[in-house]
């Protein structure tokens, strides 16, 4: 069974793939996660951004 998160990723990835054209490639993309999150979330995160074509995605951690 899919986790509701994984189902909202794969909703947005056509969406990310539109913008991504749109923007040259150039979309700013920022990916915020903290100690709770799962390294396969952020490993999915970041292939839809691939697949999308988005160049350099950033990861911030929101833990101090």
């Amino acid at each position: 069974m899919e986790s509701p998160h994984s189902m909202q990723l794969d909703e947005h990835e056509n969406m990310l793939s539109r913008m991504s054209v749109e923007s040259g490639g150039q979309l700013p993309f920022v990916v915020q996660v903290d100690a709770q999150c799962r390294f396969k979330h952020v490993a999915r995160i970041l292939s839809l951004c691939e697949e999308a074509g988005i160049v350099s995605p950033q990861l911030v951690s929101t833990d101090d």
